[in-house]
């Protein structure tokens, strides 16, 4: 039997890597803004878990954003 209240509290990399992916392929630039919007939804709707991951996704796909910013920059 399956008790959500003991499984993980925290996204794993696996699952923060993807969403992160996936709202970059779908949002390019606003990514990160989506994350945080989406977090807000989660946080409204009392889903602390996806709030964490979106939260946790708006970083990641801020921080590749920016790293792709410099990379293009240097060339």
């Amino acid at each position: 039997m399956y008790l959500p209240w003991f499984g993980p509290t925290r996204p794993t990399r696996e699952e923060v890597d993807g969403v992160a992916h996936v709202l970059i392929v779908r949002h390019g630039m606003e990514a990160p803004d989506e994350a945080l919007h989406l977090c807000d939804v989660c946080r409204s709707l009392g889903a602390a878990k996806n709030e964490k991951l979106y939260r946790l996704a708006a970083r990641k796909s801020a921080i590749l954003l920016a790293r792709a910013a410099e990379l293009a920059h240097e060339r």
